[in-house]
């Protein structure tokens, strides 16, 4: 916990205004890709703190981007009305890719740590895996709901692999008054089977962990963003309500809410959607709707065990870890890079 409270902001990149719709790093932790929704994609060293390279994708925006198993490939998602993904080589600024398979915007896209496999998640509910070394179909159309499939999704879905990349977790929160979502796991090498585990989460669960209030927004709010803890045992589920919730991997039990403000503003949708794993994963990382990120101890939920100096002037939107070294990427319209004191 006390890395976590040491990170302070080492570089900012300007933004000319845009929201950033992409933010994650390569797997190797060196290289993080920033994304805004004017169709810039800027690679940014996060050892040096300096940029690397900046391409415009003028032609069809950016909806969403992340890094491809390639150190230079970037998959990005066509900016809205646009329902494709494309996965572009920084190299030569072209694209080598196209894959078709949204009726509605891609806002989410989620790659493998281990093979060129990812997940493009689309408003229109659904979660669609693809090789981005194969020119040919999606691999998969995941039913994240199953038996569940009538309650609708209220957004797109969330999805993850785990750091082995041996399985990966697929899921959406309800769209229905009921509230609260579903969360599938699956073998990555038997998918085809189905899930070997599927979870609910709901608002009983959720109010064992969080105070009233907090457990009300989790359970009516969107999911955001999905992720595995570096150690596999836990999952982390950012919400667009500004309250994250911690689940056991194995078990699907609620094991912790993690609730960030909103900005001065008001309403939901002015909390910050933001959260990951700190370095390590000792800590959890959530970004505020004023503007601050905050550190939360799993252990001690309820209140953040740092306040870390404010880096952006406006809610964090997305927030990304190094998975090899003590960096991390936060942005609104502008991207920072934050590194513990010594």
């Amino acid at each position: 916990m006390d890395a976590a409270r040491k990170f302070r902001v080492a570089q900012v990149f300007r933004g000319a205004g845009a929201p950033c719709v992409g933010l994650s790093f390569h797997g190797g932790g060196r290289w993080c890709v920033a994304a805004t929704g004017d169709g810039v994609v800027r690679v940014l060293d996060g050892l040096r703190g300096v940029l690397r390279k900046e391409v415009r994708c003028a032609a069809r925006g950016v909806g969403a981007a992340c890094f491809g198993h390639a150190e230079l490939c970037v998959v990005v998602a066509d900016a809205a009305p646009g329902t494709g993904v494309r996965y572009l080589s920084l190299h030569d600024n072209r694209y080598l890719r196209a894959f078709e398979g949204h009726a509605a915007p891609v806002c989410g896209l989620a790659p493998s740590p281990a093979s060129d496999a990812f997940f493009s998640l689309g408003e229109d509910g659904t979660c669609v895996l693809w090789d981005a070394a194969q020119r040919r179909a999606a691999v998969a159309r995941l039913d994240v709901f199953g038996a569940d499939a009538s309650r609708r999704p209220r957004h797109a879905p969330v999805a993850a692999f785990a750091r082995d990349a041996l399985v990966f977790a697929a899921g959406a929160a309800f769209a229905d008054a009921r509230g609260g979502g579903a969360l599938a796991l699956y073998d990555a090498r038997h998918y085809r089977a189905g899930p070997f585990a599927t979870f609910r989460v709901d608002r009983g669960a959720l109010a064992a962990v969080a105070a009233p209030e907090a457990a009300a927004r989790a359970a009516r709010g969107r999911w955001a963003r999905l992720e595995f803890a570096p150690d596999g045992e836990t999952l982390l589920v950012a919400g667009e309500a500004g309250v994250h919730t911690l689940l056991d991997a194995f078990e699907g039990d609620a094991l912790a809410a993690f609730a960030a403000p909103p900005s001065a503003a008001g309403g939901e949708r002015a909390a910050a959607a933001a959260a990951a794993f700190a370095p390590g994963g000792g800590a959890v990382l959530a970004g505020g709707g004023d503007g601050v990120l905050r550190a939360w101890d799993p252990a001690a939920p309820r209140r953040p065990c740092a306040a870390l100096p404010a880096g952006h002037a406006g809610p964090v939107a997305r927030i990304a870890c190094s998975p090899r070294f003590g960096v991390v990427a936060t942005a609104c319209a502008n991207t920072a890079l934050w590194l513990a004191d010594a």
